[in-house]
């Protein structure tokens, strides 16, 4: 009799049989894994915040673990997919319009599939074999494909999940593993996916966009009091926040400048995120301007916070920082774009009336000049927002919980 055979009849219980699997006794926690590529906060946010609600509502019986789709020795796949993108989306955007436009060409998808395909899929598929992983979902299209040679080499039966970021504008890699399931944002948009690439209909589920429940929750009048007395802003009545997400913002420095120059009666809070270079130009010019109220920040992480306090935001347009923005219901001034990725972004926040795409910082003034002096013009931009998030109510706001029970549940096969 082995250590696993002891007779334990005389606590009551009787032995196990032999031939049940432990498994059935004892399930195991299901491991699920995240894959995501360092392009932004688009697809590491939703990934970040899924995985959170996921853990908290279900952790006694799942675990996650994200990953970057690229091993650590990837080193030219790293720098031009992550470097390379976050930089040209920043300082040369036409550049990267040539390459997104070039990109949508057949050869040019094959060839991507490729390149992204030679050396991560022994990557996943030694990580998936090793951590028992039992389900993969991923938020970047790029290693999509070697996800599913990755889950077939080590089992087929194991789940994959495509969660489509861009909420509006999608590009055709995201379907280069075209047989797997997909979640998108917009009815819309799964029609044009059918339309476009013949995805079938149940392969396409929608739920809404996935957001931190910090953006979520009304915030009380006092608290927006205490939280201006906290960041120092109590001075100003209105304030206007300038801010790029993670990477930064490009033209900042010059639309705030402008904004000094022009004797503006609205406080500034300007956040650089890790644009080192624009925060120490911003600060010279908060010594230089000390009445006007300039508050400079690096990267944070109350991001929320400074929404909430704010009366108008200028802003690019990625699609979690829009998102952000608008489920505060605050008036947006997107003054740039990725061509082609964004392009949808921008349509969605101009034919609802809840913001504008202006380039200019003179043009960027005069509007927010307009918002803050007609108060018929502003408050009917904040009905158009109150039509468009309503409280409590309505697709865009998500706090993830929908989304997560389906990640839970699915078992789609690759």
């Amino acid at each position: 009799m082995s250590a696993f055979d002891t007779d334990i009849s005389f606590l009551g219980y009787a032995p196990f049989p032999a031939d049940i699997p432990c498994g059935i006794l004892f399930p195991m926690k299901e491991k699920i894994l995240f894959l995501y590529l360092d392009t932004g906060g688009g697809h590491r946010g939703p990934a970040r915040i899924l995985s959170e609600e996921l853990e908290s509502r279900y952790g006694d019986e799942l675990s996650v673990e994200s990953l970057n789709g690229f091993s650590q020795k990837q080193h030219i796949a790293r720098l031009f997919f992550e470097t390379g993108y976050r930089l040209a989306c920043t300082y040369l955007p036409a550049a990267y319009s040539l390459f997104y436009d070039l990109t949508t060409l057949p050869p040019a998808l094959h060839c991507t599939k490729a390149l992204c395909s030679w050396r991560t899929v022994p990557f996943l598929e030694k990580y998936i074999r090793e951590r028992g992983i039992t389900k993969v979902v991923t938020f970047h299209f790029v290693v999509a494909p070697a996800a599913v040679r990755a889950i077939r080499r080590v089992n087929p039966a194991i789940p994959f999940l495509i969660v489509v970021t861009d909420p509006f504008t999608v590009h055709p890699s995201w379907f280069l593993a075209r047989d797997q399931h997909f979640i998108v944002y917009t009815e819309a948009l799964k029609e044009e996916i059918i339309r476009t690439y013949g995805i079938p209909a149940e392969r396409i589920t929608v739920m809404p966009f996935v957001l931190d429940r910090r953006f979520l929750s009304p915030v009380p009048a006092p608290d927006i009091a205490g939280l201006k007395e906290k960041y120092q802003t109590a001075g100003h009545e209105r304030l206007v926040l300038v801010t790029g997400g993670g990477d930064g913002l490009k033209g900042m420095v010059q639309l705030v400048r402008y904004f000094l120059e022009q004797k503006a009666g609205f406080g500034i809070i300007a956040v650089c995120g890790h644009d080192e270079g624009a925060q120490r130009r911003l600060e010279k010019l908060a010594m230089r301007f000390p009445g006007a109220g300039l508050k400079v920040f690096g990267f944070v992480p109350f991001m929320d916070e400074l929404i909430r306090i704010s009366d108008c935001v200028v802003t690019k347009a990625g699609a979690s920082k829009m998102m952000e923005v608008l489920a505060c219901r605050k008036p947006l001034i997107i003054s740039t774009f990725i061509h082609g990725q964004e392009r949808g972004n921008v349509r969605f926040v101009t034919e609802n009336g809840s913001g504008w795409f202006l380039r200019t910082p003179a043009a960027i003034y005069e509007r927010i000049t307009r918002l803050f002096g007609d108060p018929a013009y502003e408050r009917n931009i904040l009905s158009n927002l109150e039509k468009l998030c309503p409280p409590n109510e309505g697709h865009l706001p998500s706090d993830a919980s929908e989304l997560s029970a389906f990640i839970r549940d699915f078992q789609g096969k690759v």
